[in-house]
């Protein structure tokens, strides 16, 4: 189990079929091959007790070198995803780390706006470009 920001945590991921990295039947092909493990997060705990099934489907690759490197692909991105990333698969969502900034930087946590904010709090410019600057994010918030 690998933990997450805010609690969460997912399983291994593995493969189906489960002879896919040594399979040379084009045979195979006819199988649903897809790249899989488990999503916890305890705000969803009771919905999926067991955690959420994140899936990937290979299918659309159609030889089976594609659906080789695919799965070789992703194993490697998933975690990345998950890990530096901090996506959430059940709300589709991107965890706002705010220990990466605590230092009031911008890092890859840091929201859009928030990082605006921080960009003109910056700069040196003339009082009514600042004026014209709070207006433009002012609105960009709607």
């Amino acid at each position: 189990m690998k933990k997450l920001p805010n609690d969460c945590s997912y399983s291994e991921l593995w493969v189906s079929p489960e002879n896919w990295k040594t399979t040379k039947s084009k045979s195979s092909l006819l199988k649903n091959w897809y790249i899989q493990c488990y999503f916890f997060d305890p705000t969803f705990k009771k919905k999926y007790p067991n955690g959420y099934p994140f899936r990937k489907k290979l299918n659309k690759f159609k030889t089976l070198e594609e659906r080789k490197a695919a799965a070789l692909f992703f194993l490697e991105e998933i975690p990345k995803l998950f890990e530096q990333k901090g996506y959430n698969p059940i709300t589709k969502k991107f965890f706002y780390n705010i220990e990466e900034n605590t230092n009031s930087d911008v890092g890859p946590g840091t929201l859009f706006i928030e990082a605006l904010e921080f960009a003109k709090s910056k700069l040196v410019i003339e009082k009514t470009t600042a004026s014209d600057l709070m207006f433009c994010l002012k609105f960009s918030l709607i």
